[in-house]
């Protein structure tokens, strides 16, 4: 029997798994291979956007769904949409873009989402735009 069999793993980002300069570390990255191949589960629980975890999540043996945004959105290990929690798509019509813009757009320095489910909209202002949507294709 394998050493870490039925045991889940869920590891956050930012000053968890990555160090101070925003790497997997080379030591944890064997940690986690070593983890999975003797069985373990491995999944993230991270407040970052799914573009955000891009770079990283190919490096990670994740096999296990795992969660972004703050568990809004959880995904598969093959990136497929399992939940997400997202407003109403009538909310979109009660309340105005332009004051939601100018306080969300302080939120990151990067980029800022507001998504609506059922049917799914997306609001992206910020760099990411066309590379997000894919997320919801």
């Amino acid at each position: 029997m394998k050493k870490f069999k039925g045991m889940l793993l869920a590891c956050d980002m930012d000053g968890t798994l990555l160090d101070d300069s925003k790497q997997i570390p080379a030591e944890n990255l064997r940690a986690l291979q070593y983890f999975t191949k003797q069985g373990g589960r491995l999944s993230l629980a991270t407040g970052r956007s799914p573009h955000a975890i891009g770079t990283y999540i190919d490096q990670l043996p994740v096999n296990a769904p795992y969660s972004v945004m703050n568990g809004s959105l959880i995904c598969d290990e093959n990136r497929k949409i399992l939940y997400c929690s997202g407003m109403p798509y009538e909310t979109k019509s009660s309340f105005s873009m332009t004051p939601l813009r100018a306080r969300i757009s302080s939120y990151s320095s990067e980029e800022s989402h507001v998504i609506v489910s059922d049917p799914i909209f997306l609001e992206t202002f910020g760099p990411s735009a066309i590379h997000f949507s894919y997320v919801f294709v």
